[in-house]
């Protein structure tokens, strides 16, 4: 092969590197926007217990999350149920993220102040565990 060939097969090699970079830079530089019910389930807008509440049912019931995601939002009304004082309710939003999750520690760590806060605390060690 010459040297003209090598230099013709190098620019198409840089260039396909150079439009592999623009796509990846473009895919961290948009990240997919968040739905407002994602907004309200995280609580980044600090809003009540119930806009929380309301915005991870929103996203547990939409079927288009994975198992993570869901775990995720499980265990954010959770917590929203938990600043409500409905321990009970938030263990078993708890105990959802955990089934989908077994090695989601927050799920574990949250369901353990739950059941603290409900005063049973042989239950509560056993999540801390």
């Amino acid at each position: 092969m010459g040297g003209g060939a090598i230099l013709s097969v190098r620019k198409y090699v840089i260039a396909g590197v150079i439009t592999l970079a623009a796509i990846i830079g473009f895919a961290v530089l948009a990240p997919r926007q968040q739905s407002q019910d994602w907004i309200r389930c995280v609580n980044k807008e600090k809003a009540s217990p119930d806009l929380q509440i309301g915005g991870c049912t929103t996203v547990i019931q939409s079927d288009k999350e994975s198992k993570n995601n869901l775990a995720i939002a499980f265990t954010n009304r959770g917590v929203a149920y938990r600043n409500k004082g409905q321990y009970a309710r938030a263990i078993q939003d708890y105990d959802q993220a955990i089934k989908l999750d077994p090695n989601y520690a927050i799920a574990f760590r949250n369901r353990g102040i739950a059941y603290d806060e409900k005063g049973q605390y042989d239950r509560a060690i056993r999540d801390y565990d």
